[in-house]
């Protein structure tokens, strides 16, 4: 800051000095200013396609999603709905929601969804007990833990299933039996193991830690680890999970996530690179193949709930999650879908969850195509943006939603055509 001061001599005289204000460094970010407008476009255009409706007036109580690249932790976007208003700070009403994103410790129901908490159930039972993919669960629509009947979304059961179609089908059952083979003292510690509860050190102001928020093995009853299994009944941060969830996708590696990739002087010389920092080793490589194989069947699959957030022309892998919030049986959900793309050489990661969906009278919140909807849209948009190819053939409704917005069907692309 600059400043003027002074005073006056004998003479009555005014001595003056001043000292010229000095321009601040630059922040050079990660954020990606094309794919944070796409996002924060499909969000605003979510909230207003249902802000009519009975419950909320935003379209959701509050809409987050986070892109991150896989391979060193970079923030591409990050953004939730309904904003805050930078003109008028006063106003923090819009703000309710945003513990979504920052400090879940403020929010009262579960909001952790049934994403990649699953997979991670998956990893613990094949890395701590080494058991074949092929090893099978029976689900009868419900499970019978310490006096509580706890259902899977199928109320008919979905009968015999592998490991990878209890993925596919996001199966509670399935996922309660793995949780209670693997026990309280495993399960916490794979949790720990991928950081949930503290901090991952974005450079970010006050992120929160949750770690009053997640069960200690001591503490941890039976219906606590089953229904833990599936993502519910404890709170991480959406950063949190976005970050655990990038190092299935690229072989185990957890980077800390950044937003800031250099700091450069007023003249624009580089004071300081932020290079991507690797803090641990999560999981082998051979479990997290088998992770992503599992999480295109859920795209892919003829039964996976997350069919609707593949973009056309792509191949990409994911979770759905859908958690009830409380007080129980009120009605209320979180959904969300995080994925990777492209399948074949993930570069990107996407997290979108929506709380609360305000939805129509008569319909229910519990269904995760209000996430995967937001999903498609975006990387309908942002695949082609970063220079990546679609890989499949296309429908004839789906070349006329590309020239509707005005992007080309690239599935004939060939190096040096237009």
């Amino acid at each position: 800051e600059g400043r003027i001061y002074g005073y006056l001599d004998d003479n009555l005289s005014l001595e003056r000095t001043t000292v010229a204000a000095r321009d601040g460094d630059n922040l050079v970010l990660t954020i990606d200013e094309n794919i944070q407008s796409i996002v924060v476009k499909h969000l605003k255009r979510f909230g207003e396609q249902y802000q009519d409706n009975d419950h909320y007036g935003n379209g959701a109580n509050n809409i987050g999603c986070i892109i991150m690249d896989v391979n060193n932790g970079e923030i591409k976007a990050m953004a939730s709905y309904p904003t805050f208003d930078l003109s008028d700070p006063y106003d923090t009403d819009a703000l309710l929601g945003m513990p979504l994103l920052t400090d879940s410790g403020e929010l009262t129901g579960d909001y952790i969804s049934k994403t990649t908490l699953s997979l991670l159930s998956e990893e613990e039972r094949l890395q701590a007990l080494a058991v074949s993919p092929d090893d099978t669960y029976y689900c009868e629509g419900h499970l019978d833990v310490a006096g509580n009947r706890i259902g899977c979304h199928n109320i008919y059961g979905d009968g015999t299933l592998t490991v990878g179609e209890a993925v596919e089908r996001s199966c509670n059952v399935a996922l309660m039996y793995m949780a209670d083979d693997i026990g309280y003292e495993d399960f916490c510690e794979y949790q720990n193991i991928f950081n949930f509860g503290l901090r991952t050190n974005i450079d970010l102001a006050d992120e929160a830690r949750t770690e009053n928020l997640i069960y200690h093995a001591e503490d941890m009853g039976e219906a606590d680890l089953a229904t833990n299994s599936f993502g519910q009944n404890f709170n991480v941060t959406m950063i949190q999970m976005i970050t655990a969830f990038c190092s299935i996708v690229n072989g185990g590696t957890y980077y800390e996530p950044h937003i800031v990739s250099k700091i450069t002087s007023p003249s624009g010389a580089t004071v300081k690179t932020i290079e991507p920092r690797v803090l641990k080793k999560t999981v082998s490589e051979e479990s997290c193949q088998l992770l992503r194989e599992y999480m295109l069947q859920v795209v892919e699959g003829e039964n996976g709930t997350g069919k609707t957030a593949r973009p056309a022309g792509y191949r990409i892998g994911g979770k759905t999650g859908t958690a009830e919030t409380l007080p129980r049986d009120n009605g209320e959900y979180v959904v969300s879908f995080m994925g990777y793309a492209p399948a074949d050489d993930p570069q990107i990661a996407i997290y979108v969850v929506v709380d609360r969906p305000n939805v129509e009278k008569g319909e229910k919140q519990a269904d995760a195509k209000f996430a995967t909807g937001i999903v498609r849209s975006i990387l309908t948009e942002v695949l082609p943006y970063m220079n990546i190819y679609m890989t499949e053939e296309l429908t004839d409704e789906e070349r006329a939603e590309l020239k509707e917005l005005g992007l080309k069907d690239t599935t004939g692309y060939t190096e040096g055509s237009e």
